[in-house]
Protein backbone atom coordinates (compact mmCIF):
# COMPACT_ATOMS: atom_id res chain seq x y z
CA UNK A 1 0.00 0.00 0.00
CA UNK A 2 1.28 3.97 -0.72
CA UNK A 3 2.45 5.05 2.17
CA UNK A 4 1.16 8.72 3.62
CA UNK A 5 4.19 10.16 2.98
CA UNK A 6 4.45 8.71 -0.67
CA UNK A 7 0.95 10.69 -0.91
CA UNK A 8 2.03 13.79 0.49
CA UNK A 9 5.36 13.94 -1.52
CA UNK A 10 3.37 12.63 -4.85
CA UNK A 11 1.29 14.77 -5.20
CA UNK A 12 3.33 18.44 -4.63
CA UNK A 13 2.98 19.97 -8.05
CA UNK A 14 1.73 17.69 -9.94
CA UNK A 15 -1.77 17.89 -10.94
CA UNK A 16 -1.78 14.71 -13.46
CA UNK A 17 -1.65 12.49 -9.58
CA UNK A 18 -3.98 13.90 -7.51
CA UNK A 19 -6.42 11.48 -8.87
CA UNK A 20 -4.91 8.43 -8.43
CA UNK A 21 -3.33 9.43 -4.82
CA UNK A 22 -6.61 10.77 -3.22
CA UNK A 23 -8.19 7.12 -4.30
CA UNK A 24 -5.29 5.86 -1.92
CA UNK A 25 -5.87 8.33 0.70
CA UNK A 26 -9.61 7.03 0.41
CA UNK A 27 -8.52 3.58 1.41
CA UNK A 28 -6.49 4.70 4.19
CA UNK A 29 -9.38 7.05 5.60
CA UNK A 30 -11.02 3.60 5.78
CA UNK A 31 -8.11 1.47 7.02
CA UNK A 32 -6.05 3.75 9.69
CA UNK A 33 -8.80 6.68 10.07
CA UNK A 34 -8.44 7.05 13.61
CA UNK A 35 -4.45 7.16 12.79
CA UNK A 36 -4.38 9.35 10.40
CA UNK A 37 -6.97 11.93 12.82
CA UNK A 38 -4.09 11.90 15.22
CA UNK A 39 -1.27 13.30 12.87
CA UNK A 40 -3.58 16.67 10.81
CA UNK A 41 0.04 17.89 9.70
CA UNK A 42 0.03 14.81 7.37
CA UNK A 43 -3.74 16.06 6.08
CA UNK A 44 -2.64 19.86 5.77
CA UNK A 45 -0.06 19.43 2.81
CA UNK A 46 -2.57 17.63 0.79
CA UNK A 47 -5.81 20.07 1.06
CA UNK A 48 -3.25 22.90 0.87
CA UNK A 49 -2.51 21.31 -2.37
CA UNK A 50 -6.03 21.02 -3.40
CA UNK A 51 -6.81 24.06 -2.71
CA UNK A 52 -4.37 25.39 -4.91
CA UNK A 53 -4.94 23.35 -7.25
CA UNK A 54 -8.32 21.71 -7.51
CA UNK A 55 -10.43 23.03 -4.19
CA UNK A 56 -13.33 21.03 -5.41
CA UNK A 57 -11.85 17.68 -6.10
CA UNK A 58 -13.87 14.46 -7.55
CA UNK A 59 -12.98 11.04 -8.12
CA UNK A 60 -15.09 7.80 -8.42
CA UNK A 61 -17.46 7.75 -5.28
CA UNK A 62 -14.65 10.77 -3.71
CA UNK A 63 -15.35 14.10 -3.35
CA UNK A 64 -13.35 16.73 -1.41
CA UNK A 65 -13.46 20.68 -0.30
CA UNK A 66 -10.96 22.40 0.65
CA UNK A 67 -11.71 26.45 0.90
CA UNK A 68 -14.00 28.22 2.98
CA UNK A 69 -17.33 28.77 1.20
CA UNK A 70 -17.61 25.68 -0.56
CA UNK A 71 -16.92 23.68 2.91
CA UNK A 72 -19.92 26.32 4.75
CA UNK A 73 -22.42 25.21 1.46
CA UNK A 74 -21.39 21.62 1.59
CA UNK A 75 -22.02 21.52 5.01
CA UNK A 76 -24.77 23.76 5.04
CA UNK A 77 -27.27 21.46 2.58
CA UNK A 78 -27.66 17.89 4.63
CA UNK A 79 -30.35 17.01 2.55
CA UNK A 80 -27.98 16.58 -0.13
CA UNK A 81 -24.95 15.90 1.87
CA UNK A 82 -26.09 13.66 4.52
CA UNK A 83 -24.76 12.35 8.05
CA UNK A 84 -27.18 9.28 7.74
CA UNK A 85 -24.96 6.98 5.72
CA UNK A 86 -22.12 7.74 7.82
CA UNK A 87 -23.45 7.73 11.50
CA UNK A 88 -26.75 6.43 11.48
CA UNK A 89 -25.97 2.07 11.54
CA UNK A 90 -23.48 2.54 14.21
CA UNK A 91 -25.46 4.79 16.60
CA UNK A 92 -28.45 3.18 16.19
CA UNK A 93 -26.37 0.13 17.27
CA UNK A 94 -24.78 1.57 20.14
CA UNK A 95 -26.16 4.66 21.65
CA UNK A 96 -29.29 4.03 19.82
CA UNK A 97 -30.72 6.92 16.75
CA UNK A 98 -29.41 10.40 17.84
CA UNK A 99 -29.83 12.97 16.46
CA UNK A 100 -26.49 13.35 14.66
CA UNK A 101 -27.34 10.91 12.66
CA UNK A 102 -30.31 12.02 11.43
CA UNK A 103 -31.85 13.83 8.51
CA UNK A 104 -34.06 16.51 8.67
CA UNK A 105 -37.31 14.75 9.85
CA UNK A 106 -39.70 15.32 12.37
CA UNK A 107 -38.21 13.03 14.32
CA UNK A 108 -35.08 15.10 14.41
CA UNK A 109 -37.00 18.55 15.17
CA UNK A 110 -38.67 16.34 17.91
CA UNK A 111 -35.68 15.46 19.89
CA UNK A 112 -33.59 18.45 19.53
CA UNK A 113 -35.94 20.43 20.20
CA UNK A 114 -36.62 18.26 23.73
CA UNK A 115 -32.47 18.89 23.84
CA UNK A 116 -32.36 22.49 23.58
CA UNK A 117 -35.08 22.75 26.22
CA UNK A 118 -33.59 20.86 28.59
CA UNK A 119 -30.43 23.31 28.31
CA UNK A 120 -31.08 26.96 29.68
CA UNK A 121 -29.82 30.29 29.20
CA UNK A 122 -27.92 30.26 32.63
CA UNK A 123 -26.05 27.32 32.46
CA UNK A 124 -23.51 28.51 30.69
CA UNK A 125 -22.50 30.28 33.63
CA UNK A 126 -23.21 27.62 35.74
CA UNK A 127 -20.76 25.66 33.95
CA UNK A 128 -17.82 28.00 33.73
CA UNK A 129 -17.85 28.23 37.29
CA UNK A 130 -17.50 24.03 37.78
CA UNK A 131 -15.11 24.49 35.20
CA UNK A 132 -13.31 26.92 36.30
CA UNK A 133 -13.35 25.69 40.10
CA UNK A 134 -12.50 21.92 39.50
CA UNK A 135 -9.70 22.62 37.15
CA UNK A 136 -8.10 24.78 40.23
CA UNK A 137 -8.44 22.08 42.25
CA UNK A 138 -7.36 19.71 40.11
CA UNK A 139 -4.29 22.29 39.77
CA UNK A 140 -3.84 23.09 43.01
CA UNK A 141 -3.61 19.34 44.07
CA UNK A 142 -0.47 19.16 41.60
CA UNK A 143 0.93 22.52 42.41
CA UNK A 144 3.71 21.39 45.40
CA UNK A 145 5.53 18.66 42.97
CA UNK A 146 4.99 21.51 39.49
CA UNK A 147 4.23 18.72 37.26
CA UNK A 148 1.04 17.46 36.04
CA UNK A 149 -0.43 14.51 33.33
CA UNK A 150 -2.35 17.52 31.25
CA UNK A 151 -4.23 15.15 29.26
CA UNK A 152 -4.84 12.29 32.09
CA UNK A 153 -5.65 14.68 35.89
CA UNK A 154 -7.04 17.42 33.67
CA UNK A 155 -8.25 17.72 30.28
CA UNK A 156 -10.46 14.19 30.24
CA UNK A 157 -11.41 14.43 34.27
CA UNK A 158 -13.34 17.62 34.32
CA UNK A 159 -15.80 16.67 31.30
CA UNK A 160 -16.02 13.72 32.50
CA UNK A 161 -17.17 15.22 35.84
CA UNK A 162 -19.37 17.70 33.97
CA UNK A 163 -21.28 14.49 33.17
CA UNK A 164 -22.42 13.96 36.69
CA UNK A 165 -23.01 17.71 37.56
CA UNK A 166 -24.38 18.92 34.70
CA UNK A 167 -26.24 15.89 32.57
CA UNK A 168 -26.85 13.91 36.17
CA UNK A 169 -24.69 11.05 34.44
CA UNK A 170 -22.23 10.34 36.91
CA UNK A 171 -21.98 6.37 35.74
CA UNK A 172 -20.01 4.26 37.78
CA UNK A 173 -17.38 5.59 38.51
CA UNK A 174 -14.80 8.06 36.40
CA UNK A 175 -12.60 5.42 35.39
CA UNK A 176 -15.63 3.70 33.73
CA UNK A 177 -17.13 6.16 32.43
CA UNK A 178 -14.02 7.69 30.55
CA UNK A 179 -13.66 4.25 29.25
CA UNK A 180 -17.34 3.53 27.77
CA UNK A 181 -17.36 7.23 26.45
CA UNK A 182 -13.77 6.45 24.60
CA UNK A 183 -14.97 3.03 23.11
CA UNK A 184 -18.26 4.02 22.15
CA UNK A 185 -16.67 7.16 20.42
CA UNK A 186 -14.15 5.46 18.59
CA UNK A 187 -17.12 3.03 16.93
CA UNK A 188 -18.89 5.10 15.72
CA UNK A 189 -16.70 8.37 14.27
CA UNK A 190 -13.37 6.55 13.76
CA UNK A 191 -14.27 2.46 12.92
CA UNK A 192 -14.42 3.10 9.48
CA UNK A 193 -12.74 0.20 8.40
CA UNK A 194 -14.79 -1.84 10.65
CA UNK A 195 -12.35 -3.48 13.29
CA UNK A 196 -14.11 -6.16 14.60
CA UNK A 197 -12.15 -5.56 17.54
CA UNK A 198 -13.14 -2.25 18.31
CA UNK A 199 -16.92 -3.27 17.41
CA UNK A 200 -16.99 -6.13 20.07
CA UNK A 201 -15.69 -3.70 22.88
CA UNK A 202 -18.11 -0.55 21.90
CA UNK A 203 -21.15 -3.26 21.78
CA UNK A 204 -20.26 -4.54 24.91
CA UNK A 205 -19.62 -1.28 26.47
CA UNK A 206 -23.22 0.13 25.10
CA UNK A 207 -24.59 -2.87 26.31
CA UNK A 208 -22.99 -1.76 29.91
CA UNK A 209 -24.04 2.06 29.09
CA UNK A 210 -27.62 1.17 28.17
CA UNK A 211 -28.56 -0.87 31.45
CA UNK A 212 -26.94 1.84 33.79
CA UNK A 213 -28.79 4.99 31.63
CA UNK A 214 -32.89 2.82 31.57
CA UNK A 215 -31.52 1.96 35.48
CA UNK A 216 -30.86 5.70 36.62
CA UNK A 217 -34.00 7.20 34.73
CA UNK A 218 -36.18 4.49 36.20
CA UNK A 219 -34.62 5.64 39.28
CA UNK A 220 -35.42 9.41 39.16
CA UNK A 221 -38.72 8.42 37.93
CA UNK A 222 -39.76 6.72 41.10
CA UNK A 223 -37.60 9.51 42.91
CA UNK A 224 -40.13 11.95 41.02
CA UNK A 225 -43.41 9.88 41.90
CA UNK A 226 -42.61 9.83 45.40
CA UNK A 227 -42.37 13.46 45.67
CA UNK A 228 -38.54 13.69 46.42
CA UNK A 229 -36.76 16.87 44.82
CA UNK A 230 -34.31 16.25 41.87
CA UNK A 231 -31.20 17.81 41.08
CA UNK A 232 -31.35 20.36 38.47
CA UNK A 233 -29.90 18.82 35.62
CA UNK A 234 -30.28 18.17 32.04
CA UNK A 235 -31.27 14.53 32.50
CA UNK A 236 -33.98 15.57 35.04
CA UNK A 237 -34.99 18.60 33.11
CA UNK A 238 -35.71 15.75 30.46
CA UNK A 239 -38.01 13.98 32.56
CA UNK A 240 -39.55 17.03 33.37
CA UNK A 241 -40.80 17.60 29.65
CA UNK A 242 -41.37 13.95 29.86
CA UNK A 243 -43.83 14.49 32.77
CA UNK A 244 -46.03 17.24 30.97
CA UNK A 245 -46.37 15.02 27.17
CA UNK A 246 -46.26 11.48 28.37
CA UNK A 247 -47.46 10.55 25.03
CA UNK A 248 -44.66 12.07 22.63
CA UNK A 249 -41.78 11.18 25.19
CA UNK A 250 -40.59 7.77 25.96
CA UNK A 251 -38.20 6.80 28.11
CA UNK A 252 -36.56 5.29 25.49
CA UNK A 253 -36.38 8.66 23.84
CA UNK A 254 -34.50 10.03 26.91
CA UNK A 255 -32.25 7.22 27.16
CA UNK A 256 -30.98 8.10 23.07
CA UNK A 257 -31.03 11.53 23.98
CA UNK A 258 -28.77 11.03 26.87
CA UNK A 259 -26.10 8.39 25.35
CA UNK A 260 -25.92 10.63 22.20
CA UNK A 261 -25.22 13.33 23.93
CA UNK A 262 -22.70 11.94 26.83
CA UNK A 263 -20.54 10.07 24.21
CA UNK A 264 -19.90 13.01 22.74
CA UNK A 265 -18.66 14.74 25.36
CA UNK A 266 -15.85 13.16 26.70
CA UNK A 267 -13.08 12.51 24.59
CA UNK A 268 -14.01 15.75 21.41
CA UNK A 269 -13.14 18.30 24.46
CA UNK A 270 -10.52 16.35 26.07
CA UNK A 271 -8.67 16.17 22.44
CA UNK A 272 -9.44 20.41 21.87
CA UNK A 273 -8.15 21.29 25.56
CA UNK A 274 -4.85 18.84 24.76
CA UNK A 275 -4.19 20.42 20.91
CA UNK A 276 -4.91 23.79 22.08
CA UNK A 277 -1.94 24.11 24.92
CA UNK A 278 -0.03 22.01 22.73
CA UNK A 279 -0.05 24.44 20.22
CA UNK A 280 0.65 27.13 22.56
CA UNK A 281 3.40 25.52 24.02
CA UNK A 282 4.72 25.48 20.54
CA UNK A 283 4.72 28.94 20.50
CA UNK A 284 6.70 30.69 23.46
CA UNK A 285 5.78 34.16 22.28
CA UNK A 286 2.06 33.61 21.94
CA UNK A 287 1.93 31.10 25.46
CA UNK A 288 3.38 34.43 27.19
CA UNK A 289 1.03 36.53 26.03
CA UNK A 290 -1.91 33.91 26.43
CA UNK A 291 -1.01 34.08 29.81
CA UNK A 292 -0.92 37.38 30.15
CA UNK A 293 -5.02 37.45 29.21
CA UNK A 294 -5.21 34.65 31.53
CA UNK A 295 -4.07 36.39 34.26
CA UNK A 296 -6.49 39.44 33.62
CA UNK A 297 -9.13 37.22 33.37
CA UNK A 298 -9.58 38.62 30.06
CA UNK A 299 -11.84 35.97 29.27
CA UNK A 300 -13.00 36.97 26.34
CA UNK A 301 -9.51 37.68 24.44
CA UNK A 302 -8.46 34.08 26.40
CA UNK A 303 -10.62 32.51 24.15
CA UNK A 304 -9.68 33.92 21.01
CA UNK A 305 -6.18 32.64 21.87
CA UNK A 306 -7.36 29.53 22.65
CA UNK A 307 -9.35 29.03 19.16
CA UNK A 308 -6.71 30.28 17.21
CA UNK A 309 -3.83 27.74 18.76
CA UNK A 310 -6.89 24.87 17.79
CA UNK A 311 -7.04 26.08 14.59
CA UNK A 312 -3.44 24.93 13.74
CA UNK A 313 -4.68 21.18 15.04
CA UNK A 314 -8.11 20.75 15.13
CA UNK A 315 -10.24 17.97 16.85
CA UNK A 316 -11.33 16.49 13.51
CA UNK A 317 -9.28 18.36 10.59
CA UNK A 318 -11.98 17.43 8.27
CA UNK A 319 -15.81 16.41 8.75
CA UNK A 320 -17.60 13.60 6.33
CA UNK A 321 -20.32 13.20 4.46
CA UNK A 322 -22.66 11.35 1.78
CA UNK A 323 -23.74 12.98 -1.43
CA UNK A 324 -27.43 12.09 -1.42
CA UNK A 325 -27.95 13.07 -5.24
CA UNK A 326 -25.80 14.86 -7.65
CA UNK A 327 -25.26 18.44 -6.47
CA UNK A 328 -23.26 21.86 -8.04
CA UNK A 329 -21.35 23.81 -5.54
CA UNK A 330 -19.46 26.99 -6.23
CA UNK A 331 -22.32 27.43 -8.87
CA UNK A 332 -21.50 30.43 -10.90
CA UNK A 333 -17.88 30.27 -10.13
CA UNK A 334 -14.89 28.92 -12.03
CA UNK A 335 -14.90 26.22 -9.74
CA UNK A 336 -18.11 25.26 -10.38
CA UNK A 337 -17.99 21.71 -10.06
CA UNK A 338 -20.93 18.74 -9.88
CA UNK A 339 -20.40 15.80 -6.98
CA UNK A 340 -22.25 12.77 -8.17
CA UNK A 341 -24.87 10.95 -5.87
CA UNK A 342 -22.97 7.84 -3.93
CA UNK A 343 -19.48 9.46 -3.18
CA UNK A 344 -18.05 10.18 -0.02
CA UNK A 345 -17.27 14.13 0.82
CA UNK A 346 -14.44 14.53 2.65
CA UNK A 347 -14.99 18.25 4.02
CA UNK A 348 -11.79 19.91 5.04
CA UNK A 349 -12.80 22.29 7.98
CA UNK A 350 -8.87 22.79 9.20
CA UNK A 351 -8.40 23.61 5.29
CA UNK A 352 -10.86 25.95 5.24
CA UNK A 353 -9.61 27.85 8.22
CA UNK A 354 -6.36 28.43 6.48
CA UNK A 355 -8.11 30.11 3.47
CA UNK A 356 -6.44 33.46 3.55
CA UNK A 357 -9.58 34.59 1.69
CA UNK A 358 -11.43 34.14 5.82
CA UNK A 359 -8.18 33.76 7.28
CA UNK A 360 -5.45 36.57 6.23
CA UNK A 361 -2.05 35.28 6.46
CA UNK A 362 -3.07 31.48 7.53
CA UNK A 363 0.22 30.43 8.76
CA UNK A 364 0.66 33.35 10.89
CA UNK A 365 -0.87 32.76 14.63
CA UNK A 366 -3.58 35.69 15.22
CA UNK A 367 -5.68 36.04 18.11
CA UNK A 368 -7.55 38.86 16.56
CA UNK A 369 -9.50 36.82 13.97
CA UNK A 370 -13.10 37.12 14.47
CA UNK A 371 -14.53 33.89 16.66
CA UNK A 372 -17.55 33.24 14.07
CA UNK A 373 -15.12 33.01 11.57
CA UNK A 374 -13.86 29.21 13.17
CA UNK A 375 -15.04 25.73 12.06
CA UNK A 376 -14.05 24.01 15.45
CA UNK A 377 -17.90 22.56 16.19
CA UNK A 378 -19.03 22.27 11.93
CA UNK A 379 -21.53 24.30 10.60
CA UNK A 380 -25.16 23.90 9.21
CA UNK A 381 -28.25 21.57 10.69
CA UNK A 382 -25.21 18.95 12.22
CA UNK A 383 -23.10 21.67 13.95
CA UNK A 384 -21.83 20.40 17.49
CA UNK A 385 -24.99 20.63 19.63
CA UNK A 386 -22.91 21.25 22.94
CA UNK A 387 -20.85 23.97 21.28
CA UNK A 388 -22.13 27.19 23.39
CA UNK A 389 -20.41 24.59 26.82
CA UNK A 390 -17.42 23.81 24.40
CA UNK A 391 -16.70 27.78 23.91
CA UNK A 392 -17.14 28.24 28.00
CA UNK A 393 -15.45 24.50 29.08
CA UNK A 394 -11.84 24.36 26.43
CA UNK A 395 -10.77 27.98 27.49
CA UNK A 396 -12.33 27.28 31.13
CA UNK A 397 -10.14 24.45 31.86
CA UNK A 398 -6.60 26.45 30.17
CA UNK A 399 -7.14 29.01 32.18
CA UNK A 400 -5.94 28.41 35.65
CA UNK A 401 -3.21 26.38 34.14
CA UNK A 402 -1.90 29.06 31.81
CA UNK A 403 -2.04 31.33 35.14
CA UNK A 404 0.74 28.77 36.40
CA UNK A 405 4.65 30.47 36.61
CA UNK A 406 7.24 28.79 34.16
CA UNK A 407 4.74 26.48 32.76
CA UNK A 408 6.26 24.03 30.17
CA UNK A 409 6.55 20.49 28.36
CA UNK A 410 8.33 18.13 30.76
CA UNK A 411 11.41 17.03 29.24
CA UNK A 412 11.68 14.66 26.13
CA UNK A 413 7.57 14.62 26.88
CA UNK A 414 4.96 15.76 23.59
CA UNK A 415 1.65 15.04 23.56
CA UNK A 416 0.92 11.10 22.89
CA UNK A 417 -1.72 9.26 21.58
CA UNK A 418 -4.27 6.66 22.19
CA UNK A 419 -5.12 6.18 18.13
CA UNK A 420 -6.78 9.63 17.49
CA UNK A 421 -7.04 10.59 21.11
CA UNK A 422 -4.39 12.37 23.18
CA UNK A 423 -3.54 10.62 26.19
CA UNK A 424 -0.89 11.71 27.84
CA UNK A 425 1.07 15.26 28.05
CA UNK A 426 3.32 15.69 30.76
CA UNK A 427 4.00 19.74 32.01
CA UNK A 428 5.68 21.33 34.33
CA UNK A 429 5.61 24.71 36.19
CA UNK A 430 7.15 26.35 39.04
CA UNK A 431 6.42 24.40 42.04
CA UNK A 432 3.77 26.50 44.39
CA UNK A 433 3.95 25.72 48.36
CA UNK A 434 1.22 23.96 50.53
Amino acid sequence: MTTLHDIWSGIVGRERNLHAEFLNLRELVDLRFENLLAKPMLVRPLFSTLRHIKPIFTAPHLAAVSLYPDVKEVLSNSEAFSVVEIYAKKMEATTGVFVLGMADTPQYKHEIGLMRKAMHPCDLDLIRQFVAETSQEIIEEAAPQGRLDAVGQLSRVVPTRLLKTYFGTPGPDEVTMMHWMRSIFREIFLNLGNDPRMTEEATRDARLLTDYLNSLIAQRKAEMASGQTLPDNFLCRLLFLQRDSPETIADETIRRILGGTIVGTVDTHSKAIAHALDQLLNRPISLEEAQAVARKDDDDQFAHYVFEALRFNPQNPFLIRHCEKDTVIAQGTERETTIKAGSIVLVGTESAMFDPAVFPEPDAFHPTRPLENYLHFGHGQHTCFGKSIAEVLIPGVLKPLLKLEGLRRASNEELDYDGAFPGKMIVEFTPLSE
